[in-house]
């Protein structure tokens, strides 16, 4: 049975936890071959953790002030 593709909102979900894991956006081709990823998957989840990255950098700095 071929494996149906995950949608963008269940990536989105999901991100969160992969960060969680320790999985950044340079980590791509590791990502999707851990988790089955095809390739539109992998890109999407990729976005998802950049997003993730920069808003708690955005966060962070906030917090300097």
């Amino acid at each position: 049975m071929e494996k149906k593709e995950m949608t963008r909102d269940q990536l989105a979900y999901a991100a969160p936890d992969l960060y969680d894991g320790g999985w950044r956006a340079s980590d791509r081709d590791q990502f999707q071959q851990e988790y089955d990823f095809t390739d539109w998957e992998a890109d999407i989840m990729q976005e998802e953790l950049e997003k993730i990255a920069n808003r708690i950098e955005q966060e962070e700095d906030g917090k300097e002030m």
